[in-house]
Formats: structure tokens, sequence, C-alpha cells
């Protein structure tokens, strides 16, 4: 087992923005990835047994099986994914977002975002 530093940045979580993203690092303990790291797996009794590699792999295949019949039914039913492009309320909310990481406040971005979009809020 080595342990690692490793450097990550979230730019979001929460259901908040970060600008500038935040960035911070880590310690992390690894198996080395040979049979040395085998080896140290088994002697930790870290391993997964074949009952909690069946569900692993079970949860997987429900996972993607259910993801693409889910996906088939929307584009049969011609429901697109929401973004900016065509919702005009989401356009709206992510224009408020980008004014307010650029400093203004919530009740200016909101006017802001209405002026120059031609969008009034639905709520």
């Amino acid at each position: 087992m080595k342990t690692e530093t490793r450097e990550a940045t979230c730019a979001s979580a929460r259901g908040q923005n970060f600008n500038p993203p935040i960035k911070f690092s880590f310690d992390v303990d690894l198996y080395s990835e040979d049979k040395a790291g085998e080896a140290e797996l088994v002697a930790a009794k870290d391993e997964l047994t074949l009952a909690q590699m069946v569900k692993v792999r079970n949860a997987e295949a429900v996972t993607r099986a259910r993801q693409a019949k889910q996906n088939a039914i929307l584009d049969e039913m011609g429901v697109e994914k929401q973004d900016i492009n065509n919702n005009e309320q989401i356009r709206l909310r992510e224009f408020v977002k980008l004014l307010k990481s650029n400093g203004f406040s919530e009740a200016d971005a909101r006017a802001q975002a209405v002026k120059t979009l031609g969008i009034e809020f639905a709520e």
C-alpha cells in the first residue's frame, strides 16, 4: 500500500457554483497494481467475495439496462434533454448564475437577465 497525494478542483457542489473553482489536495492509500498489491489486498482481507462481485456486476447491469431503456422511451416520446438551447427558463437561470459569478447581486442579476434576454421568470 502506498499513500499518494492527488489534486482536485470543485467548480460546483451542493447547488452552488464557485468562481474561481476550489482547488485542494488529498491523500489516498492505494494498492499497487501488481502482484505485491494483490498480495496486500488479500492479506488485508479487503478483496470482494464472489457474492459481492455478483452484486456489483448485477447492479452495473441493471443500471446500464435501465438507462438504455429509459433513453429509448424518451427518444420515442420525442423528449429532449433540456438545456439552454431549448429551454428559456434554463437559459434565464444560467444567465443569472453567470451574472452573479461576476459580482451582481441576486436582484440585479435577475433584472439584467430579464432585460438582456427578454424572457420573464415563470416562477
